[in-house]
């Protein structure tokens, strides 16, 4: 897995637009998908955020952070830009 700064290194205009879509609302909301045991897709809503070369959420205790540890596969959805500000990304 690759550091935000590697990422935004190699793919500049798509990390922008990923930062851009993460704070949206000003603070980092997106949503986190896990799986549980029997494999089935886990959706969370999160705050991430984007800090010193980094992307981070804090996960405490929760039936996301079991999925987590359990298997470290998961996704990372943003909320959808509205329509009229993504002619301007």
């Amino acid at each position: 897995m690759v550091s935000w700064s590697q990422f935004e290194a190699g793919a500049p205009q798509i990390a922008g637009a990923g930062r851009k879509l993460i704070h949206q609302h000003d603070i980092g909301l997106a949503y986190l998908a896990t799986l549980r045991k029997d494999g089935a897709p886990r959706l969370h809503p999160i705050c991430p955020t984007v800090f010193e070369g980094g992307l981070y959420a804090l996960i405490g205790p929760s039936h996301k952070q079991r999925d987590l540890l359990r298997d470290r596969r998961f996704a990372l959805h943003s909320f959808p830009a509205p329509r009229w500000t993504m002619s301007s990304w």
